[in-house]
């Protein structure tokens, strides 16, 4: 199965993730430089929220209000 994701972003095709990512990560990295005040800390935390949600799977794609769970 791992071998048609990797064939698929080969062709170009995005993943469940990647589209997430792709979609919100200008919300989460406005939110976390808010809070943060810094453009590197920002980016810091766009990094653990994403890492995060790639360690919970697919099931997290799923999630009704995907920008509120953000």
């Amino acid at each position: 199965m791992q071998g048609a994701a990797v064939s698929q972003a080969a062709f170009g095709e995005r993943t469940g993730l990647e589209r997430v990512f792709l979609e919100h990560q200008g919300r989460v990295f406005r939110a976390a430089f808010r809070i943060t005040g810094n453009a590197q800390d920002a980016e810091d935390v766009l990094q653990t929220v994403f890492l995060r949600l790639a360690r919970q799977g697919d099931g997290v794609l799923a999630v009704a209000k995907l920008p509120s769970y953000l």
